[in-house]
């Protein structure tokens, strides 16, 4: 029993060493690892597609928004407090996250953390946003987790000024991050 029990701990040694080096943080998950939301059309909007991609670490977490097939124009670009897309108008997704209790404004330390921008989409229908965020964390449990919420795209520029959606309109475009 104790060579199978040497023999099992040697194999589970080989394979935890084959996943790499990603350092864990405190509450176990993978600091190096990004998230990703993957989306898809909204509102009778059959074409959008895109990614909303985050990386980094604390203090330095990137999200880069790529669009194809969406509308040209400027568009809102929001994280919104519910991981659900499930509606034909993405409201399933809810408000803009904003666990910190901010006005809604432009991305930065004045802004709620679902502020992300507008991306602005050639005539081909092709688009992307990238912008950092220090208070966003991909990693634990905290308040400022963006894991499980929802990228939304919106139909109109955010004005910055109107509370607390920044006037952009419906949601035509909504992925969960993953």
């Amino acid at each position: 029993m104790s060579r199978t029990i040497t023999l099992f701990t040697v194999a589970l040694s080989a394979i935890c060493f084959a996943c790499g080096d990603s350092e864990e943080d405190e509450h176990g998950d993978h600091s190096n690892e990004g998230l990703t939301a993957t989306l898809a059309a909204k509102s009778d909007n059959t074409t959008l597609k895109g990614t909303a991609t985050f990386s980094g670490e604390a203090g330095k977490v990137q999200v880069k928004v790529d669009l194809t097939g969406a509308p040209a124009g400027e568009h809102g670009v929001h994280i919104h407090e519910t991981g659900d897309c499930s509606a034909a108008d993405a409201m399933s997704a809810g408000g803009h996250w904003n666990p910190t209790m901010q006005m809604h404004g432009h991305l930065g330390a004045t802004a709620h953390l679902g502020d992300i921008g507008n991306v602005t989409v050639a005539a081909d229908g092709t688009g992307t946003i990238t912008t950092t965020n220090p208070a966003w964390e991909l990693t634990g449990t905290g308040a400022n987790n963006v894991k499980g919420k929802a990228v939304i795209i919106h139909a109109m520029p955010d004005d910055f000024m109107t509370q607390p959606t920044g006037n952009a309109g419906g949601r035509i475009g909504c992925g969960v991050i993953q």
